[in-house]
C-alpha cells in the first residue's frame, strides 16, 4: 500500500555504548551517545576524541560510527568534535542543535565539506519543518521520527521531498513502525536499532512490555512480516499501571 518492497531484509546499526559490540553481534554499524559537551570544555572534547578513537581501532574502518548528539551544542563546539571526527572517519555527527535553531546547522553543513554527513530532524514535525533542513540547511540524511513527525502518512511526504532533493532516509529509531516504510524505499539504506539493554550486550524488545512478539533484528539482520498493520499486536494481557499526580515511583 506504501509503494511495494526494495528489499526483502532490513539491515542495521546500533545505538548504544558499546558500537564494538554492536559490532561482534552483526551489526554493520554503531552510533554513541556524546557524553561530553561545551559545558565541559576542551577536557571534555579531548574525552569525546579519544573514546572515538579507541572505538575506530576495535572496530576497523568499514565499521560505520556516528555521533548522536542530542540537541545539546553549540556551533564552534559543534564544529570542533565534527573535525576530529571525520579526521577518525566517522560518518555522521547527529542532532547538534535545537531542531529550530536551521541557521547552526546549515553552517555546520557548510563547515563539513565531503568528509563527513550532517544528520538531524528526529525532533522535527510535518513536512514544512524538513523542508527547511532539506532546502536551507542542506541536511545529508534525513531522520523523522514515525511517532513525533505526523505518522506514517506524513513520513511518507517527508519521505518524497527528501527523495526529490536526492537526501538519504533513516528514520530515528522507532522500531517496527518505521520498518515498513524502510522496506520500500531505496533511499533509505539501514535502519536504527536502540540498545535497550542496560549493558548495551545484547538486543531486547524495545516496547516491552507493550507489545506482543516485537519483532527484532538477528546478526543485525531482520525480514518484515506480512502481518496487517504495523505487524504488531498490543499485549493486553499487561496491566497498565495509572499514576496519579503527587505518586512517586
Amino acid at each position: 500500500m506504501i509503494g511495494g518492497k526494495v528489499r526483502e531484509e532490513l539491515t542495521f546499526y546500533a545505538t548504544g555504548p558499546r558500537p564494538d559490540l554492536a559490532k561482534e553481534m552483526g551489526f554493520v554499524g554503531g552510533k554513541i551517545p556524546l557524553v561530553y559537551g561545551q559545558d565541559d570544555g576542551m577536557e571534555g572534547l579531548k574525552k569525546s576524541i579519544e573514546l572515538a578513537a579507541d572505538m575506530r581501532e576495535k572496530c576497523g574502518d568499514e565499521f560505520l560510527l556516528m555521533w548522536d548528539c542530542w540537541m545539546a551544542l553549540d556551533l564552534y563546539y559543534a564544529k570542533r568534535l565534527m573535525q576530529a571526527s571525520a579526521d577518525l572517519k566517522f560518518n555522521w555527527i547527529e542532532e547538534c542543535f535545537n531542531p529550530d535553531d536551521y541557521w547552526s546547522y546549515r553552517d555546520l553543513k557548510k563547515a563539513a565539506g565531503n568528509q563527513i554527513m550532517v544528520t538531524g530532524g528526529e525532533h522535527e514535525a510535518t513536512r514544512y519543518g524538513f523542508r527547511m533542513l532539506i532546502e536551507d540547511c542542506d541536511l545529508d540524511v534525513i531522520q523523522p521520527d514515525v511517532g513525533w513527525c505526523g505518522g506514517m502518512t506524513e513520513l511518507i511526504k517527508i519521505g518524497n521531498l527528501a527523495e526529490a532533493h536526492g537526501k538519504l532516509v533513516i528514520p530515528h529509531g522507532s522500531g517496527t513502525y518505521s520498518y515498513h516504510y524502510v522496506t520500500t524505499k531505496t533511499n533509505s539504506p539501514i535502519t536504527e536499532c536502540l540498545m535497550m539493554a542496560p549493558q548495551a550486550d545484547k538486543v531486547v524488545p524495545q516496547y516491552y512490555p507493550l507489545l506482543k512478539d516485537e519483532p527484532m533484528p538477528v546478526n543485525g539482520k531482520l525480514k518484515v512480516s506480512d502481518k496487517p498493520g504495523f505487524g504488531v499486536e498490543l499485549n493486553k494481557d499487561k496491566t497498565l499501571v495509572e499514576v496519579t499526580k503527587g505518586t512517586h515511583l
